[in-house]
């Protein structure tokens, strides 16, 4: 069994505002707790995932994860602690919910095979709440990576992170978790035999999940939803490409004429652009090193294939193209350009 440590994860207590206790009413009704712990075994790592509990009307309670691997195991010291009432007049139910964002940037949730307008409503909330969804995975995700890196007492990190996460994880936990309803949560009534206990809710693979106490087992299923990439403000990543063009040394390599560059990647092309306006002074000259950077551009992907072309304004204005980089990778062309284009692979 793999644990993820304290400064990777870190478990977030947001019982605050959550927890109601009723008077009991009963004689035999006894108050008891369990713990919860969850296990990642869907195949993918999870930014953040949070489970809740509500046992009736009495006790409600909810906690977030942050950062949980694909096939290791939220920590014992870490549980979730669940109240619960035992005895011969007790009427209450034990219900249960988990949500989670992965690294596919999914948002999954919970849900009986008997509920699908719960899962119907997931797309349209996630759109609506994207921005809360995304600064409580994002900010939270990063500073909880950041702090990984560095040394320092355990306690500290995991409070700095639950100063950070705590406002964002439950804005979103309330607007995924009806406080008044376990319409779609799954039934998985504990017993006395769980009290003082672990029990485990397994978050398994192919929309499969598994609730087990020492009592019993409960099976459930979960469903994912992209979470929407267009049409939010930042949505696209920008990145930096560095250019570096080597004329050969040879007589005549030089040219005066304009060379057009165009960028081709797994995602996109950048270009075609005019390179001449990126360099001070007398572009291309003979064995020449020029370089440039092209800032806050889309990102294109992966680097695949650059194109050069040469407007040939000026007779006899071949130009000799070495080699160009960009971003550290080379394409070698040796060859003469006229008038016309040419390309290479990287």
């Amino acid at each position: 069994m793999k644990y993820i440590t304290s400064g990777l994860l870190a478990g977030l207590a947001l019982t605050s505002g959550l927890m109601a206790t009723a008077p009991q009413t009963a004689q035999a009704a006894t108050k008891r707790t369990a713990y919860v712990r969850v296990q990642n075994r869907t195949g993918r790592n999870m930014k953040f995932v949070s489970v809740s509990h509500k046992y009736s009307n009495n006790y409600q309670e909810a906690r977030t994860w942050l950062n949980l691997p694909h096939r290791y195991s939220t920590r014992k010291s870490d549980s979730l602690a669940v109240n619960y009432n035992t005895g011969a007049f007790t009427t209450g139910k034990d219900w249960w919910a988990a949500s989670w964002v992965n690294s596919q940037n999914q948002f999954c949730q919970t849900s009986p095979n008997n509920f699908r307008k719960q899962i119907d409503a997931l797309e349209q909330f996630t759109i609506r709440n994207w921005s809360t969804i995304n600064k409580a995975t994002q900010t939270v995700a990063d500073f909880a990576a950041e702090q990984a890196s560095k040394s320092g007492p355990k306690t500290a990190v995991i409070a700095q992170v639950a100063s950070k996460a705590v406002p964002g994880a439950m804005r979103l936990i309330r607007s995924t978790i009806n406080t008044t309803s376990t319409v779609g949560y799954k039934q998985h009534i504990l017993r006395s035999s769980d009290a003082n206990r672990t029990m485990t809710i397994q978050l398994l693979p192919h929309g499969q999940a598994r609730i087990t106490s020492r009592s019993g087992v409960s099976n459930t299923i979960y469903k994912c939803k992209n979470l929407p990439q267009k049409g939010r403000k930042g949505s696209q990543k920008r990145v930096n490409y560095r250019f570096e063009i080597k004329t050969s040394d040879r007589a005549g390599a030089g040219t005066d004429s304009n060379i057009y560059l165009t960028l081709d990647g797994t995602k996109g092309r950048i270009g075609p652009f005019k390179a001449n306006s990126k360099i001070s002074g007398n572009a291309f000259e003979r064995n020449d090193r020029e370089g440039f950077t092209l800032r806050n551009q889309k990102n294109i992907g992966r680097i695949k294939r650059i194109q050069v072309y040469s407007d040939g304004r000026w007779a006899g204005s071949n130009w000799h193209l070495s080699y160009i980089k960009v971003n550290g990778q080379t394409a070698r062309f040796n060859r003469w350009l006229d008038k016309g284009s040419m390309s290479r692979n990287f």
